[in-house]
């Protein structure tokens, strides 16, 4: 028996337990319910004139539908605000009852965006109900993206779509989860508390901040000019290939000196593999401090992550996102933010990051309060081989880790502000001159004709010039990344391919004169002309130069898409993700890329390994969806240094076939591509337009029985140049965005104490209408106004930055 002391501590803890659980509960859960019994106040619920007395599931009340009200019982709401940080799943469930067991009816559940409806779900309800006049319940669920939990409107009913009979609903409940999802960050604990600051363990201090280091913990920490901590300690994270546990490291400071105005820390941290030194470098005058790391790698190792783990008292306060949004008030737990950054703390207590160029990524957990720099993370560099297996089909050999061998070193470096009290930044926008959002098409080369390319690029097979278009891409002025084949050694025929329709041989440069001629055409009005490798099957080393020969002289082309991927000997064994990039195969191109400025190629592994499967929403085109809690890692595009040295990857999600022309309309009418720009998103297209079977969905069959280009395809097109032409969307080529994204990543950018921003191109290639958004009132550059626009909360502003120029940036509240 308990005594009587134990029994009051059990209750105090058992009431202590079930109020936290409660409180979980109403964080992480939030339901609403509707049993329509009398009247409902709240203002959420819509079909109220269709309640009526009877027998209902539960007590009398309940909602019937028939001729005259078709719409009944439903809830219209914002999201619950409780749940605006995060991802969730909601579930619907209700009773449900008609007088006749085929009665047609749906449940709709529909959610809207700035008036756009960007989902729409139908459940039908005949299946569910067997007898007349019984009551069955229906179930149902979605899961919604944090941007949508925050701005999207719900409207979810009964819809009586036939009205022949009556149908009834009652007990309607509908309910928010937290969606708890895969995290991508090294599960370690943070190191929450500063060790205390003494005269002895300050190493740097200026007008900004103080940098101490505790020999005894070996920990670095941060603190600002009123010895407030900012960072508790620094620590230095390593994942390796079959090692079951991360290997997690202190640094040991070592010594430090002057150099040019500047103090140098030099600290140094190692493990079985390798040896990190990381100078941290000061200026006595500035909130700046540079992050310089050398690792030196002890023996041959395969690299999953090297991280540099900042355990920050602070909390974050802006996040700079990869999609260049900004988040400011609500924060996922969550998330990968490519190169950009963010802000932790307010004013002097405050640490900043943006802009680093010179690191694989950035990640951050709200939950622990840590920043980790990523020098090297495989899954921003993500990368499969097809190896030799003639035996085998569709093997895949990861190869996204990075590769070192003994005494190899690696050099990293980014820049941090701590104490600076600026109240917003100009973040890069991922397009030039202002455009929201890119979109380009990629085309694939596989089995054409003249006259279905002549039918998809000019609108139908009986026009011949590019000025003469009526239709397709050259009428609407799109650019494509137009993949093609050089040669046909081995006369492959389109017959099979196009289902009997056509018995021509597959276009290529050397054996279709009319095709050499169309490709010059659409390339002058351009259209970017690519190798989709040399031929169908594997070619020689000898064509494959001729072809790359050829291509640069005659297409100035630096882009390539791999083609017939897979572990056979007639697989394209050049190809990127089969042997193209190693040095002993006999089919090794990597080095006539480079002599042939060959240097854009796709790579695809998104779509080979389905990674954003189900991370869309609904109708959106864009893949991974960005409105999801951002914490998936999604590079456009990247280096493999280790494997392919300086060869940029790039990533199609998917490929894009229309089995029917009406989902033109489904995937690209006005409202899906306005919430395509309104994200500002980049989508890099992989499609069919030629091919010789019209099932692809670009070009069809006239009265006339002529090949013409699709009225689906052609109203998607006019819609993209329509939002070109108002500025919003970037309709470009792979070798075009490109060309202006590395651009980008050349550009030094400083804050300075002031609350300006120095940009400074120390490429050696001019950058017009390099762009940028920001918070503010007004914005100067160099002291005039630049060219700018209005976007949702934000100025976009832009203009040219030539090599080796320096311009100043000015935000005005």
């Amino acid at each position: 028996m308990l005594k009587l002391t134990h029994l009051r501590q059990y209750i105090f803890r058992f009431t202590l337990m079930l109020g936290l659980i409660l409180m979980i509960n109403i964080v992480f859960s939030q339901t609403f319910f509707n049993e329509m019994e009398g009247e409902n106040n709240e203002s959420i619920w819509i079909g109220s004139e269709t309640y009526v007395t009877g027998i209902g599931h539960s007590g009398y009340g309940f909602s019937l539908t028939d001729s005259i009200n078709p719409y009944g019982l439903g809830i219209e709401m914002g999201f619950p605000e409780n749940q605006w940080n995060n991802d969730i799943k909601m579930e619907i469930e209700a009773w449900v009852i008609a007088d006749n067991p085929s009665a047609e009816s749906v449940f709709v559940i529909s959610i809207s965006k700035e008036a756009n409806q960007i989902f729409w779900k139908g459940i039908p309800l005949s299946k569910m109900i067997i007898q007349k006049e019984k009551w069955y319940k229906f179930k149902d669920s979605i899961l919604i993206p944090r941007d949508i939990v925050r701005s999207g409107k719900l409207k979810a009913f009964l819809w009586n779509n036939n009205g022949k009979n009556k149908v009834g609903i009652d007990d309607l409940k509908v309910n928010f989860e937290k969606l708890h999802g895969k995290s991508y960050l090294s599960d370690i604990p943070s190191d929450s508390i500063a060790s205390k600051i003494s005269s002895s363990s300050i190493i740097f201090s200026n007008i900004y901040y103080s940098i101490y280091y505790d020999d005894e913990k070996k920990s670095i920490g941060i603190f600002d000019k009123s010895l407030i901590p900012i960072i508790n300690n620094l620590r230095w994270l390593t994942e390796i290939v079959d090692e079951e546990t991360a290997l997690l490291s202190s640094l040991k400071f070592k010594n430090s000196f002057e150099k040019r105005d500047k103090t140098i820390l030099k600290f140094k941290g190692k493990n079985k593999y390798i040896n990190l030194n990381l100078s941290i470098i000061c200026d006595k005058y500035s909130p700046k401090i540079e992050f310089e790391s050398s690792q030196r790698f002890k023996k041959k190792t395969e690299l999953s992550r090297s991280t540099l783990v900042f355990d920050m008292n602070a909390r974050v306060t802006e996040v700079y996102r990869y999609n260049r949004h900004l988040d400011s008030d609500y924060f996922a737990d969550e998330y990968w933010l490519e190169k950009e950054g963010l802000k932790l703390g307010e004013k002097d207590n405050s640490f900043q990051i943006y802009h680093c160029p010179d690191i694989s990524s950035i990640q951050y957990s709200k939950l622990k309060s840590q920043v980790f720099v990523n020098l090297d993370w495989e899954k921003d560099h993500p990368f499969f081989r097809f190896p030799l297996m003639p035996d085998t089909s569709n093997f895949k050999m990861e190869q996204s880790q990075s590769s070192f061998k003994f005494w190899e070193k690696s050099v990293n470096s980014f820049s941090a502000y701590a104490g600076l009290k600026n109240n917003n930044i100009a973040r890069f926008m991922k397009n030039p001159d202002g455009y929201e959002a890119t979109y380009i098409w990629t085309e694939h080369a596989d089995f054409t004709d003249i006259r279905t390319n002549r039918a998809t690029y000019y609108g139908s097979e009986k026009i011949t010039n590019a000025d003469s278009a009526i239709g397709g891409f050259v009428k609407y002025n799109i650019p494509v990344t137009k993949s093609v084949f050089y040669d046909n050694p081995d006369s492959i025929s389109n017959f099979e391919a196009s289902n009997g329709l056509l018995n021509s041989l597959e276009s290529t440069i050397k054996t279709d004169a009319a095709f050499y001629e169309f490709l010059k055409d659409i390339h002058d009005k351009g259209s970017e002309i690519c190798l989709h490798t040399p031929e169908q099957y594997t070619t020689t080393r000898v064509r494959l130069e001729e072809a790359l020969e050829f291509m640069q002289k005659q297409f100035g082309s630096k882009s390539w898409i791999d083609h017939g991927n897979n572990n056979g000997l007639q697989n394209n064994r050049e190809d990127l993700i089969c042997d193209g990039t190693l040095e002993d195969s006999p089919w090794y191109a990597m080095d006539l890329w480079e002599k042939y400025g060959v240097n854009y190629l796709h790579n695809a592994y998104f779509e080979e390994h389905l990674s954003f499967y189900n991370r869309g929403f609904g109708y959106t085109i864009e893949k991974p969806f960005s409105g999801w809690a951002n914490n998936l890692p999604s590079p456009d595009y990247c280096r493999h240094k280790s494997k392919t040295e300086n060869i940029v990857h790039w990533q199609t999600p998917n490929v894009l076939f229309i089995e029917n022309e009406s989902l033109w309309n489904y995937y690209f009418n006005e409202e899906n591509m306005s919430d395509f720009i309104s994200t500002w998103s980049v989508k890099f297209n992989h499609c069919y337009p030629a091919w010789v079977d019209p099932k692809k969905g670009f070009w069809k069959y006239n009265s006339d029985s002529l090949m013409i280009a699709q009225d689906g395809f052609n109203a998607t097109l006019k819609l993209m140049s329509d939002y070109r032409k108002e500025g919003k969307l970037n309709v470009s080529s792979i070798q075009d965005y490109l060309d202006y994204r590395i651009a980008t990543d050349s550009v030094e950018y400083n804050l300075l104490t002031d609350g300006r921003v120095k940009v400074t191109n120390s490429s050696e290639q001019n950058i017009n209408g390099i762009s940028f958004a920001t918070i503010a009132s007004y914005v100067l550059v160099d002291r005039q106004q630049p060219m700018q626009k209005v976007s949702g909360n934000n100025i976009i502003f832009w203009f040219n930055l030539n090599a080796g120029e320096s311009k100043i940036i000015r935000l005005i509240d």
